[in-house]
C-alpha cells in the first residue's frame, strides 16, 4: 500500500483516480491545485505524486520543478497526467523531472496500474 497525492483542479478527475487507487488499495490525498498539492507536502510524504499539466496558476511542470528543487520530495516519483499531448510541453516536463507522462484519454487503466507498481515496488 502506498500514498499518493493527486494534484488535479477537476474534481471529478481527481476522485475517478482516488477511486481506482483505492480499488488497487492504495490511499490518495487530492489537491485541487499546485500551491494546495505543496502545502500538503508539508505534512504527508506521498511514495508517488501525479500531478495534472494543465491547472490555474502554478501548472504541473511548475509544480514539479519545486518539487524536484525540495530535498523532501526530490526523489519522489511524480507523473505528468495531462490532455496536452504537444511534445514541446512533454518534453518540458521531462526535464523539470517528471519520471513519465500520462495522455488523459490515451492511457488506459491496467496500464496506469502497472506504472504505480513499479513505482512503489
Amino acid at each position: 500500500m502506498g500514498l499518493i497525492l493527486i494534484v488535479e483542479d477537476h474534481e471529478d478527475t481527481a476522485y475517478v483516480l482516488l477511486k481506482m487507487l483505492k480499488q488497487w488499495a492504495h490511499e490518495g490525498i487530492i489537491a485541487g491545485t499546485g500551491e494546495a498539492g505543496l502545502a500538503l507536502l508539508a505534512d504527508h510524504k506521498p511514495d508517488l505524486i501525479i500531478v495534472d499539466g494543465m491547472m490555474p496558476g502554478m501548472n504541473g511542470c511548475e509544480f514539479i520543478r519545486l518539487i524536484r528543487a525540495a530535498e523532501a520530495t526530490a526523489t519522489t516519483p511524480a507523473i505528468l497526467y495531462t490532455a496536452v499531448g504537444d511534445p514541446a510541453f512533454t518534453d518540458n516536463a521531462i526535464e523539470k523531472g517528471a519520471n513519465e507522462i500520462w495522455i488523459k484519454g490515451a492511457i488506459e487503466m491496467d496500464q496506469m496500474k502497472k506504472r504505480i507498481e513499479h513505482y512503489l515496488g
